[in-house]
């Protein structure tokens, strides 16, 4: 025979651990403890800043974080006749330290990067920092992925230019 003592006893310990399974997943530390947070950590900034590009006298806003195929951010590029932006995608490092960021361009005044093509940014980090822009315009094939995209840039044969501002890199 069951004795109610019994059952109640068993029901306690059920409803104990339920209390305490409760708590342990929803983040607030135990009794009396405070919040923790479970997220995973913020990507690593890739590069960021407001600066000037010269040869096409335009502001660039840039913040990109992560790395390799898993980057994000925006970049914009704007002066009194176009604009365009640029939803950062894909990242890649070249082996004399150039830093290319790229993206599919979600808005675009500008005849050469239209909206729906590739884009991107090449760096050079250093005192002062140099740029350059690189494009996948309408009169080439769509690379399969961003990625690819950078693969194909020849970044080491073309000429940088130093920009005006700062950006900063990843520490």
């Amino acid at each position: 025979m069951h004795s109610p003592a019994r059952g109640i006893t068993a029901a306690a310990v059920l409803l104990v651990v339920a209390v305490a399974g409760c708590q342990s997943g929803s983040g607030n530390g135990g009794t009396g403890g405070e919040p923790t947070s479970a997220s995973s950590p913020a990507p690593a900034r890739l590069a960021s800043g407001n600066f000037r590009f010269p040869p096409m006298d335009a502001a660039v806003v840039l913040d990109a974080s992560g790395a390799g195929s898993d980057a994000t951010g925006t970049l914009t590029v704007s002066n009194d006749e176009m604009s365009f932006a640029v939803d950062l995608e894909c990242a890649l490092r070249t082996e004399d330290g150039r830093i290319l960021i790229g993206g599919d361009t979600t808005e675009s005044t500008f005849d050469t990067t239209p909206k729906g093509t590739r884009s991107a940014i090449v760096l050079k980090p250093g005192s002062p920092v140099q740029a350059i822009f690189a494009w996948q315009g309408t009169d080439q094939a769509r690379a399969p992925s961003c990625t690819a995209f950078l693969e194909d840039q020849s970044p080491d044969t073309v000429d940088l230019v130093p920009i005006n501002g700062t950006i900063d890199f990843e520490s």
